[in-house]
């Protein structure tokens, strides 16, 4: 059997975040390397651990490195290996290539030529130091050095392979640091993720599309050797010296991001992908299970609203992770944590999420005066002009209230009647309404310290509350390595020829994802991806 593909068919349909999935060891017959193997018949295949091989075997292809999604890092991890001389075999689950780049807007990068035409110095040192005491000094700080080290060398390697860049460096809507360079056209959907198809096609790279790896091949000598995938037509074995997994993230696996924080029945996918597969492949081939160390880049959504793929921008069901004027209170009506928390510590919007995890439950509440406000002085940007957010705004929420989807919105003309919904104690909610506006008069928060621009009173009818739930876009780390990318044992022993970048191989942060420094999991993709590329290549092959 032999798959056509075409370049258009590469750079077409959904955005998936990569290709690896749920497997489980397995071994092949007397393979130990990754030698040609003829016509490509199906190996007669035995059992390991008691997991079956898959069959039938429908094509066998045969590589130096096969790199399982074709996401950010995959495409890295491609073009390096075929740049250093390897065979490579690209396996992307979804029906195009680019995985989560459509959302990448630029890259870090330190002491570059781009940096220095835009006048921008970075004290290196104290960008380290401001990284790992964010993570409490838990993160690995050698990759964070390895990375800073390397950005110049890879944003001038991306150019080289005809990334567009805007030229325009900066600190990202002012963030702790200027290192973001900017694509051209402020996103790599285009510039990076068709370049590095096409790149990789030069140097001979071979994608196979709508085909997911889901178990690893080993040798008799219980090396790596390849992987199981699964297409429409059936399952294909790739054999291969070195396996680089780059499959995005678990964002959508409750059960994993659990491990995080996260309340598994309170997760709203986000996309298709980050099924979580990849580390689940890492754990069955002995290596660390690191996700709950992972974090993930989420935010309250409340699906009564319109979904953000309708409405992009401010009426959606992500509003509220825009509006610190909003209170959140959880089931025994108690604010739990300062809502502006976003605003502060550099700016990071993902404070906003490990607060909710310590309780039951959580509710939003704000009145009518809030919602106008949010409403009309919010930017609509990049806002779908059939949805004028001055005209439609009641419309919208009338909306959501009637339709009420994931019975998560109510409202009401009293603040008793708000408890009903939710079975909360009426006289505790007006107790705990009365004493916060009260806050609100004195223009100080005598409990959290919430900035007094956000100190509005619930005082303005009809009142509403939603109850959120998490809309989880991605997750960084998950598989434990070490700072060549290779998955490693528990013992923090490698695990020969197996590598995990990206997302799934981010050891730079620890339960809460900081942008301080904005451009870095980006700049990790590039790096982490080119690093396993070229340590697969001198230690593998």
């Amino acid at each position: 059997m032999t798959m056509e593909l075409s370049r258009r068919a590469l750079l077409q349909g959904g955005v998936a975040a990569g290709a690896a999935v749920l497997g489980g060891v397995v071994a092949a017959s007397s393979l130990t390397s990754c030698a040609p193997q003829g016509d490509g018949a199906g190996k007669e295949l035995s059992s390991t651990g008691g997991q079956e091989v898959p069959s039938p075997i429908t094509t066998t292809y045969d590589c130096d490195i096969v790199v399982m999604g074709c996401g950010f890092s995959g495409l890295a991890a491609c073009v390096q290996a075929a740049e250093s001389g390897a065979k490579v075999i690209g396996l992307e689950a979804s029906t195009a290539t680019g995985g989560g780049a459509y959302g990448i807007e630029g890259t870090l990068g330190i002491d570059t030529p781009l940096s220095r035409e835009n006048g921008v110095t970075v004290d290196t040192v104290a960008l380290l130091n401001s990284e790992m005491q964010a993570s409490q000094w838990r993160a690995d700080g050698l990759c964070w050095l390895d990375l800073l080290n390397n950005s110049a060398d890879n944003i001038d390697w991306l150019i080289g392979q005809g990334v567009p860049f805007s030229g325009l460096v900066d600190d990202y809507w002012g963030r702790e640091y200027a290192t973001f360079h900017w694509y051209e056209g402020g996103h790599a959907s285009e510039g990076y993720s068709k370049t590095m198809t096409d790149r990789a096609e030069e140097l001979g790279v071979q994608f196979l599309l709508s085909t997911t790896g889901k178990q690893l091949v080993f040798g008799d000598d219980g090396s790596v050797a390849g992987v199981y995938a699964e297409t429409a037509d059936g399952w294909i074995q790739v054999n291969a010296k070195a396996v680089i997994m780059a499959g995005g993230s678990f964002a959508n696996d409750p059960e994993l991001l659990s491990h995080i924080g996260f309340h598994s029945d309170r997760i709203l996918m986000a996309y298709e992908g980050g099924l979580g597969h990849s580390l689940r492949m890492a754990i069955s081939a002995g290596g660390r299970d690191d996700s709950v160390h992972a974090c993930g880049g989420s935010c309250p959504a409340v699906e009564a609203l319109p979904p953000s793929s309708i409405v992009w921008g401010v009426l959606n069901e992500q509003m509220f992770y825009l509006n610190y004027d909003f209170v959140w209170i959880n089931e025994n009506c108690e604010r739990f944590f300062r809502e502006d928390a976003g605003s502060t510590a550099g700016k990071n919007l993902e404070n906003q999420t490990p607060p909710q995890w310590a309780q039951k439950d959580v509710y939003i509440l704000f009145d009518s005066a809030m919602y106008e406000k949010y409403a009309l002085n919010a930017e609509d940007f990049e806002g779908d002009a059939s949805y004028p957010v001055a005209e439609r705004y009641m419309e919208v929420i009338d909306e959501a209230v009637k339709t009420n989807n994931g019975n998560s919105l109510y409202r009401s003309d009293t603040i008793a009647g708000l408890a009903e919904p939710f079975g909360l104690d009426p006289q505790a909610l007006e107790k705990f309404v009365s004493e916060y506006n009260a806050m609100c008069a004195a223009g100080k928060d005598t409990v959290w310290g919430k900035d007094p621009q956000y100190l509005l009173p619930l005082s303005t009818p009809p009142y509403y509350i939603a109850k959120p739930v998490n809309h989880v876009m991605n997750t960084f780390g998950g598989i434990a390595t070490n700072r060549h990318f290779q998955v490693i044992t528990n013992e923090r022993e490698p695990i020969e020829r197996l590598y995990a970048i990206g997302n799934d191989g981010c050891m730079l942060y620890r339960n809460v994802y900081n942008i301080g420094v904005p451009g870095g999991i980006s700049a990790h993709c590039v790096n982490s991806g080119r690093n396993a590329a070229k340590h697969a290549v001198e230690h593998c092959l």
